[in-house]
């Protein structure tokens, strides 16, 4: 298993080894799920071969979308590895939060992507005379705008491939009289200048961000990490395998009781992976740290104990049923999207054209076999 660079293998050595070697080692590990992988492979795809300006990631809180954005990081990292070593000014991605405020700061933003791109002297630019010629040493819209200039150029000489926005909803935290529109603007923007693909990533807050114009749904693309449904037997497998993994992977001595818990688990957890992983750690630690058990043996009871709150689970589900919502919501827009254009068929007028198809043997693209006319 890999995170952050480096391998951490699972051996028999490691349940005898200190508590914080132990706590270390599960902190970091990475499982691959399927829908992690779906999702990793998308957005992958979607900046690296299709280059599209603005990729929008949502999913629920904990379903697992800063894991993958550090895999995602990773990976191009790794496959650029041979081009780094060629060009060391290369950068082929950075990783940038958005911080959480009561109103979102982009010379705040700026500051992070500059400091991820190993910009120097970031407070003490002197910008080109064309701009006004000072340095950055305030919160002034000049100052933003100075801030920009050093991204927007520092992103070109990096030759940077992508920029991974975690927490992306905080962007529409806006002052009061600001409009939601100009921050996406300003984003869209930046994405064509540097053309460089923005990954934002965030809650199901982000879906407001792709229906604010048509020229911006004509830039972004939408990529969806869900949680594993209950309901869904193929889900429901694949969730039970990660936890089945994580089991294995407890660097306890004695474990066994822990998949009687099934229900339980999936209760508290809502079928997310990355509230599922934080419950391990927070049953794992519990264990180790235990002055008669040293953490020998994990069991229920640790789990229990750290488990979240029914009126925890309550708040997030309420959190995911109003996501999924926006979403079957979509849907239904696209059905109204195909009768406006008169896509929308009735059963009858489906089967007619199929038949019509038939009998003619015809593509509908394709004339019938006559003699054309010739002259007036």
């Amino acid at each position: 298993m890999t995170q952050d660079g480096k391998t951490y293998i699972f051996t028999n050595e490691l349940l005898y080894a200190s508590s914080d070697e132990r706590k270390t080692y599960f902190k970091n590990l990475f499982i691959q799920h399927p829908k992690l992988n779906n999702a990793l492979n998308e957005v992958t795809k979607k900046i690296l071969t299709n280059r599209t300006p603005i990729v929008l990631l949502f999913g629920p809180s904990g379903v697992g979308k800063s894991t993958l954005l550090k895999k995602l990081l990773e990976n191009i990292t790794t496959m650029n590895q041979q081009e780094m070593e060629i060009n060391k000014g290369f950068i082929p991605a950075i990783y940038v939060e958005a911080k959480a405020t009561d109103k979102f700061n982009w010379g705040d933003y700026f500051r992070s992507a500059l400091i991820a791109l190993y910009e120097p002297l970031i407070e003490h630019k002197i910008v080109p005379s064309q701009l006004g010629a000072f340095e950055i040493t305030s919160s002034s819209r000049k100052t933003h705008s100075a801030l920009r200039w050093s991204y927007e150029l520092a992103l070109q000489h990096r030759k940077t491939l992508a920029v991974i926005v975690d927490e992306a909803q905080h962007f529409a935290r806006v002052a009061r009289g600001s409009k939601l529109q100009d921050q996406m603007d300003v984003i869209k923007s930046l994405a064509n200048i540097t053309r460089t693909p923005h990954i934002l990533a965030g809650t199901y807050e982000n879906l407001v961000f792709r229906n604010l114009s048509a020229q911006l749904s004509n830039r972004s693309e939408d990529v969806h990490l869900s949680r594993y449904r209950y309901e869904v037997v193929k889900e429901r497998e694949a969730f039970a395998h990660v936890f089945r993994t994580f089991i294995d992977h407890l660097p306890v001595q004695k474990k066994d009781d822990l998949i009687h818990q099934w229900k339980f688990i999936y209760e508290r957890s809502l079928g997310l992976v990355g509230v599922l992983k934080k419950w391990f750690e927070m049953a794992l630690n519990e264990c180790i740290d235990e002055p008669n058990n040293l953490g020998t043996e994990i069991t229920g009871k640790h789990f229990e104990n750290t488990a979240y709150s029914v009126k925890q689970c309550e708040i997030m589900m309420d959190e995911i049923e109003r996501g999924e919502g926006l979403l079957y919501d979509a849907l239904d827009d696209r059905v109204k999207l195909l009768k406006r254009l008169n896509l929308e068929k009735s059963n009858t007028e489906q089967s007619t054209t199929k038949e019509a198809l038939k009998s003619t043997g015809r593509k509908p693209y394709q004339r019938k076999k006559k003699r054309d006319k010739v002259g007036i």
